[in-house]
């Protein structure tokens, strides 16, 4: 399954009026393992954020985070799909837009469905770190993901 999805950017003219500087679909999906595709649909860095310039900033070069920004990607997971363990030291904002999809934490489970919100908080070493896993249907989410800086009490603790 490919994402399909239009993206609409505005900005301003040199009036300062507002416009859409991009009305497109998104060009740049990624399959990110087997089985999920993502696509990167705008990033932003500092803050605050200087929206002055008219550049693209969905091309940038991003990981999971980018340092001292966001970004904002929308992934598909396919059914079965593996979970990606991983831990960042960012906070994720995510929606299920649409399907089921189960977020697999250290000895349980959540279970999303189209219209739930998740903001997740994690950041600490584990050996079974949290992931996503789909059962039986595609599910698609996006998520907003802001870097922080860790902190010493959260890594104590841990």
């Amino acid at each position: 399954m490919s994402l399909r999805i239009r993206r609409v950017v505005t900005g301003h003219d040199k009036n300062g009026r507002a416009i859409v500087s991009i009305d497109e679909p998104v060009k740049n999906v990624a399959q990110t393992r087997p089985g999920a595709e993502a696509t990167v649909i705008w990033t932003s860095e500092g803050l605050p954020v200087n929206n002055d310039g008219s550049a693209d900033t969905s091309t940038r070069k991003v990981g999971t985070t980018l340092e001292n920004g966001t970004v904002f990607r929308v992934v598909s997971f396919g059914p079965g799909v593996a979970p990606r363990n991983h831990r960042t030291d960012s906070i994720d904002y995510g929606t299920v837009i649409s399907g089921e999809i189960d977020m697999e934490l250290d000895g349980s489970s959540v279970h999303l469905k189209a219209g739930d919100v998740l903001v997740s908080c994690w950041w600490r070493p584990s050996p079974s770190p949290p992931g996503a896993r789909c059962s039986t249907r595609w599910a698609d989410a996006h998520h907003i993901v802001s870097r922080h800086a860790r902190a010493e009490a959260r890594q104590k603790r841990a």
